[in-house]
């Protein structure tokens, strides 16, 4: 195409998001994306309408897999000019995107830059099929006499009974019935690295753990409150009872008073403050030196260090939920959040070389990828890394 005009190159975006475009036609709308007048009108045009969410149904399997093709023969092709996969100069909020395939799924992810650009750098490439992955539903439960239940899918029925209080194991979900009289042994459920687990407690109120978490509890609850104790990450649906108001202790420093609500705790002590969104409801988050009412939409977010609580308006609820709904999320994510999140999955260890990246990822990744698929966000970043065995080592960046 030796002159592009608008038409043609908004002809291109819509076979670039159809994933209906030859090598040819890639080619010359990766190249064009790079010339000024068509990257702004990109980002104007992408901006609103991705916001880096997952498209699915977006094209079949072997035709996203036909574009990964496509764009990974692209970033090795030898040319005298840099690879087309990288970093476009500067949008007005997205500096790049590129079509993002995991696991049969396309995605669209938009890379956030600084004020510098990389220059090209050796990457790693690995097979799709290997076995570092997550582990999914499994946890293990320990009942008040100490003894451990492993749970996962083929654990089913009754588990176990404590008084009047029944247990139940179904479809990778543990559930407490109460028949009689109040139970207040407690219990205690773990996620390892890499699982997930969920429980409806005896009042009817549900938690979902996600991997590296814990949830401590009453067989049943009895006197004027319904009180647990949390660690890692965990949503939960509250049952109501104005009655008996529902408390929640987060790493043994802040509590929360529920009333009938859904809400997500991020505790991870690593990521350096406890953050709490509110999804329906309300919630009154305390610490021993504040309190903060929320309303739906709203995150408190309690710094470890003094404790103060901070209020966010209108935060993405999807971000903040998609580790629920089978996704790695990130928006505006430094390298170091982002490999968090990958060392609570695949059980990894990650050695950072040299300056740490500073260039920030929104995007999406599903759970059930291998760690290689998920580091490809890493090798379009150009971010060097080195996998070896079950560590990650981030190597200072070209620039």
């Amino acid at each position: 195409m030796s002159r592009m005009t608008e038409a043609d190159f908004l002809k291109l975006l819509d076979g670039f998001k159809k994933q209906t475009l030859s090598a040819q036609e890639l080619n010359e709308f990766l190249d064009a994306s790079q010339q000024p007048a068509f990257e702004q009108l990109l980002g104007n045009t992408l901006e609103t309408d991705l916001k880096v969410r997952w498209v699915d149904g977006l094209a079949a399997a072997d035709t996203g897999q036909k574009l990964w093709q496509q764009l990974d023969d692209t970033s090795r092709e030898p040319a005298p000019t840099p690879s087309r996969i990288y970093p476009l100069r500067q949008w007005r909020s997205v500096a790049a995107i590129l079509v993002f395939i995991l696991s049969g799924t396309a995605a669209y992810l938009l890379f956030i830059k600084g004020d510098h650009k990389k220059d090209l750098a050796t990457v790693n490439h690995y097979n799709s099929t290997d076995s570092l992955r997550g582990i999914g539903k499994k946890a293990i439960l320990t009942i008040a006499n100490g003894k451990k239940i492993i749970l996962d899918s083929t654990a089913t029925g009754v588990i176990s009974k404590q008084g009047n209080t029944v247990i139940n194991n179904t479809n990778s979900q543990l559930v407490y019935q109460n028949n009689g009289a109040g139970n207040t042994t407690i219990n205690k459920i773990e996620t390892p690295v890499g699982g997930q687990y969920s429980i409806v407690l005896s009042d009817g109120t549900k938690a979902w753990l996600n991997a590296g978490s814990s949830l401590t509890f009453p067989a049943s609850f009895t006197g004027k409150e319904r009180k647990v104790e949390m660690t890692g990450e965990v949503y939960f649906e509250v049952a109501q009872n104005a009655s008996q108001p529902f408390k929640v202790s987060v790493n043994n420093s802040t509590w929360i008073d529920v009333l009938g609500t859904s809400f997500n705790v991020n505790a991870y002590k690593e990521e350096g403050s406890i953050k709490t969104t509110l999804l329906q409801g309300a919630v009154l988050m305390n610490t021993h030196d504040h309190s903060k009412r929320l309303t739906p939409g709203q995150q408190a977010r309690i710094n470890n260090n003094d404790n103060k609580i901070e209020l966010i308006d209108q935060v993405n609820q999807d971000q903040v939920m998609g580790w629920k709904n089978g996704y790695f999320t990130f928006e505006r994510a430094p390298v170091e959040s982002i490999m968090n999140q990958f060392q609570r999955w695949y059980n990894i260890e990650v050695i950072y070389r040299g300056t740490k990246p500073t260039d920030l990822f929104t995007g999406s990744i599903p759970l059930s990828s291998s760690l290689p698929q998920a580091l490809k966000i890493l090798e379009y970043a150009r971010v060097n890394y080195v996998l070896e065995d079950n560590k990650v080592i981030i190597l200072s960046s070209s620039r």
